[in-house]
């Protein structure tokens, strides 16, 4: 995407999180509604298991000799709960306390 004429460039790079902890380049493009629909799409994607993706925002202008770049949207998946643990603990806490109360009021008698 030129913008005047003057060798301005604006490229979005996808880039996603892999179980090892490195980035993975995902593609680049010139239309950020694109970039933002793929990172969405790599990410609910189960089979290659990303925890994150990004936006890298790739602006350059040769005539000042000048390239900045800047992350403009990060996702992250979800972490799973350990939801069946907790709840197991909270029963188990749950049953002492009954117990402790029945065993106290046929001590007690």
């Amino acid at each position: 995407m030129n913008a005047k004429g003057s060798g301005e460039s604006i490229t979005y790079v996808i880039k996603a999180l892999n179980k090892g902890g490195e980035w993975d380049n995902l593609g680049l493009t010139f239309d950020m509604s694109v970039a933002k629909r793929n990172a969405q799409k790599a990410l609910e994607e189960k089979k290659k298991g990303y925890r994150e993706v990004r936006i890298d925002k790739h602006f350059r202008d040769p005539s000042q000799n000048r390239q900045v770049t800047t992350t403009i949207f990060q996702l992250s998946r979800a972490q799973k709960t350990r939801s069946f643990i907790t709840l197991w603990l909270l029963l188990l806490a749950a049953s002492a306390g009954v117990a402790s109360f029945i065993l106290a009021y046929f001590l007690g008698k």
